[in-house]
């Protein structure tokens, strides 16, 4: 089935003014304008590019956030991978804070996040989905080493195995356990992938700065729920950068309804011999800037 945006893009090349177009299929005259200009693009020398998502913590997510990411990518990119940056589930019914009203059981959480995450699938059904454990999805593991550890180690008690990832053919990866046992974490081409949390900081201020000053080497993060970007050069002319990528949460959950948090996601081209470049976007009043 063509979408709007396609149809309208037709119309434009059949001759139809963009207004009219706009107006006919129910887009944006701005995105229908990016949709001209990048078609009209040459294409990028990308072998891959990964589309990365952090901190949607089911089920408080931001679902027109969500929306907006996944089509300004699709629209924009040639989509081949997905990277879940960590956090993606709440488990706020184990965590250690306190609970709300609003808090779902965690049966009930795990069903929501698995049926979400099968949506996700079906929007890039041929593109690799990796997920990265981040503080949340460590949850499960530690209530249980404390509260049950005599079943903790079980099969079926994990979490990956009860969001049923590999029937959605997402492949699950545990940062701490890739350094413990190859001494890098996941990464894509020359870019560290973490969550922010296995730095051990959680910095409000200059968090780009602070990151690449504890990483010492080109990383993306979320963790924080903002956006940011620094760059340095190391003393062996070694060019390193940090992207803090925002978060796709509610922007005003009922624990915290004021914040600092800013809605965001990235786009990582990786060239064949590894170098990247950082489309990191944010989105502010339900537009993609």
């Amino acid at each position: 089935m063509t979408s709007p945006l396609d149809a309208a893009y037709s119309s434009v090349m059949s001759g139809v003014p963009v207004r009219q177009a706009a107006r006919e299929h129910g887009v944006s005259r701005a995105t229908l304008r990016y949709r001209l200009q990048t078609r009209q693009m040459p294409k990028s020398t990308a072998q891959h590019t990964a589309l990365c998502l952090y901190d949607i913590h089911y089920p408080h997510e931001d679902k027109e956030h969500i929306g907006l990411a996944i089509e300004d990518a699709k629209t924009r990119y040639n989509i081949d991978t997905v990277v879940l940056g960590g956090d993606i589930v709440d488990c706020e019914s184990i965590s250690r804070f306190g609970r709300g009203h609003d808090t779902m059981p965690l049966r009930e959480e795990i069903d929501y996040a698995t049926i979400e995450l099968g949506k996700l699938r079906g929007a890039f059904p041929k593109s690799r989905i990796c997920y990265i454990k981040g503080n949340h999805e460590a949850r499960l593991q530690r209530y249980l080493w404390d509260k049950a550890t005599e079943i903790a180690t079980l099969k079926g008690l994990t979490l990956q195995e009860q969001l049923e990832l590999s029937q959605n053919n997402i492949h699950w990866y545990d940062n701490d356990q890739l350094k413990r046992e190859h001494g890098t974490y996941f990464r894509l081409g020359r870019l560290n992938i973490l969550h922010g949390h296995e730095l051990g900081i959680c910095p409000r201020v200059n968090p780009a700065h602070r990151y690449l000053q504890r990483a010492k080497s080109s990383l993306m993060v979320g963790h924080i729920h903002r956006s940011d970007t620094a760059t340095d050069r190391t003393i062996d002319n070694k060019v390193i950068g940090c992207e803090c990528v925002g978060t796709l949460a509610d922007l005003r959950p009922e624990y915290r309804p004021q914040n600092d948090w800013i809605a965001g996601f990235a786009v990582v081209q990786i060239d064949a011999d590894g170098y990247f470049r950082v489309d990191n976007r944010k989105i502010i009043d339900g537009r993609v800037v």
